[in-house]
């Protein structure tokens, strides 16, 4: 049972690995969570503050898209995969929705 493992933290590879995983349904929702889990933080700690956001969503951008954006990055960065999840998805979504 999951809520029965202990508290780590996820690195990149656990959550890249989740991303990639086509085939399976349950591997691509918790990506799609664990993105908008990310984002929402990203946000909560941002907007209300009034510091200016790392990544920009244009109108209409799609989770699909950010999904999109974080397989690209984790196809193209191997080597850092020992990273902090959280941070390679802020890092994927910056590079793929950049601020002007």
């Amino acid at each position: 049972m999951l809520a029965e493992q202990p508290l780590e933290l996820l690195n990149a590879y656990d959550i890249g690995a989740a991303c990639l995983d086509k085939e399976n349904a349950s591997s691509t929702e918790i990506c799609y969570a664990f993105i908008l889990g990310v984002v929402q933080a990203h946000q909560s700690l941002t907007v209300p503050t009034g510091r200016a956001p790392t990544f920009c969503f244009p109108d209409g951008v799609r989770l699909r898209q950010a999904l999109d954006a974080v397989r690209k990055h984790f196809r193209r960065n191997l080597g850092d995969v020992q990273h902090p999840a959280d941070i390679f998805v802020v890092e994927a979504l910056i590079r793929a929705f950049p601020c002007e």
